[in-house]
């Protein structure tokens, strides 16, 4: 069929030349010369140049009349049909309606080409976030994953919509992509498109590169000159939202930080609990602090202490840590905490310890109580977890030196240390750390530990906050060699 109409094309052109070359010369021939003014001269050359250009439209629009038919060709002969070319052309079809299922999802990234729409990005990725509790590890490993995060890497130029942004920046990071390229890609694309996306979903992208400790130098200062030129425009929860993150992701300038801490200062009155026990855990750990704020949130908390649940309560305990202030709050937790306590697990004592013991802020009498619960409990308690009671026990005083608590202790973590291969270097500091302090172990225990750590010493050299704390816990408490010493030395 195309055969017929290209002969018949060419036909009907070559016969059109044909003709008009004709006509031409006979008009040339039999009509004599005039003489033509030069209005009638422009008229006439007018003329031609248009009937020229006529001419060249209709010759144009009779070629890519042929070209699209020639392109076609493979949809009117069912012999040539180009498969692969259908699929691309089309660019995946969009789902008519919500993914109803994981596999349903995974059938359509299945179908997914390099080449794809900006809704078609958007429904996939609403997918996956839908159904991300039901998604398993074994899922990412998917290669129809793989190929979606790769082709979404491809075209992340293409996104437009504001709120497509907040899509992917919630997927990459409730899937913990590690995406190098991807992130920066992305860290571009929203740095440039910042004037068109709303204040609220600018912090909560914010959020989401924080939480992954993504992102670059540049875009977290950027990001700090954006939030400082719209305090005014920000609620509490925004401000906290824009501290957390920035205390996540260890970045923010002193000055930065403490406009944020005034801002939140300003309005702690719309803080729920949990709020309040997170900004006492930031203020006690960051490096920017105003002066009072501390005493502010600890007030507002003991205020709200009956809304507080069992966590909440251990979690305000590590919040405060060491903190040099008042200690009416940790005497106000112990007391709640023993008052709602019926049957104490294994993992209720822990919160305890980690709460009140390991901050060293638990009174005798809770450490006497916690006693013979944490020998009940021992195959539950890590290594790392008994070296540090052994040395809260000790700070706190709550038991002589030779009291068999801390020989039961000591057993535990020996047989721990006997198992060469499992042991890990950061178990090692601790037990350095926490027997060099209180000096509490036995003879043979400080042998044996010296020989773990000379096994192990390659590993530890390569960390040099290794290095550093063992020397320093070993040369002021003269419990190893002279020769470890000397080892210890050569690496500093």
């Amino acid at each position: 069929m195309l055969k017929t109409l290209n002969k018949t094309i060419s036909i009907f052109l070559k016969s059109r030349i044909y003709l008009s070359t004709n006509q031409k010369i006979k008009e040339k021939s039999s009509e004599p010369e005039e003489v033509l003014s030069k209005e009638q001269y422009l008229k006439k050359l007018t003329g031609l140049r248009e009937k020229e250009e006529n001419e060249e439209e209709n010759h144009k629009n009779l070629h890519d009349l042929y070209a699209k038919m020639k392109k076609r060709e493979y949809e009117v002969n069912l012999s040539y049909v180009d498969c692969a070319k259908i699929k691309t052309d089309n660019i995946n079809l969009i789902p008519k309606d919500n993914f109803q299922s994981l596999d349903e999802l995974f059938y359509f990234l299945k179908s997914l080409t390099n080449k794809i729409s900006e809704e078609n990005i958007a429904k996939c990725l609403q997918g996956l976030l839908v159904f991300s509790e039901n998604i398993t590890s074994r899922d990412l490993e998917n290669v129809y994953y793989k190929q979606f995060v790769n082709i979404l890497k491809a075209n992340i130029d293409l996104i437009a919509e504001p709120q497509n942004y907040l899509f992917v920046a919630r997927f990459l990071d409730l899937f913990c992509v590690t995406d190098g390229d991807l992130w920066e890609k992305f860290e571009r694309k929203i740095l440039n498109k910042q004037r068109a996306i709303p204040l609220t979903e600018f912090i909560h992208i914010f959020r989401h590169f924080s939480n992954q400790k993504e992102g670059s130098d540049h875009f977290y200062d950027r990001c700090e000159e954006i939030f400082q030129a719209n305090f005014d425009k920000m609620s509490f929860p925004q401000f906290f939202l824009i501290l957390e993150g920035y205390f996540n992701a260890k970045y923010g300038t002193k000055e930065f930080l403490i406009a944020l801490l005034l801002k939140i200062q300003e309005q702690l009155q719309e803080a729920t609990p949990q709020n309040l026990i997170k900004l006492a855990f930031i203020c006690n750990n960051a490096q920017s602090n105003i002066a009072g704020f501390l005493t502010k949130i600890e007030d507002k908390i003991i205020e709200n202490i009956g809304k507080l649940t069992f966590d909440d309560l251990c979690n305000c305990g590590v919040a405060f840590g060491e903190y040099k202030g008042e200690l009416k709050i940790f005497k106000i937790l112990e007391e709640k905490i023993l008052k709602d306590l019926k049957d104490v697990s294994a993992l209720e004592i822990k919160k305890i310890l980690e709460a009140l013991a390991f901050t060293y802020k638990a009174s005798k009498e809770l450490l006497l109580f916690l006693k013979p619960q944490i020998l009940l409990h021992i195959q539950y308690f890590s290594p790392i977890d008994l070296a540090k009671i052994v040395k809260s026990y000790y700070i706190l005083e709550a038991l002589e030196s030779d009291d068999v608590f801390f020989r039961i202790l000591e057993k535990n973590i020996v047989a721990h240390l006997k198992d060469l291969k499992n042991v890990k270097n950061e178990e090692l500091m601790e037990f350095v750390r926490c027997y060099c302090v209180t000096r509490n172990g036995s003879r043979e225990f400080y042998k044996l530990l010296e020989l773990v750590v000379k096994y192990k010493f390659n590993e530890l050299a390569k960390n040099s906050n290794y290095i550093e704390g063992m020397y320093k816990f070993y040369s002021t408490s003269g419990f190893c060699s002279p020769e470890l010493l000397k080892d210890f030395e050569v690496l500093l």
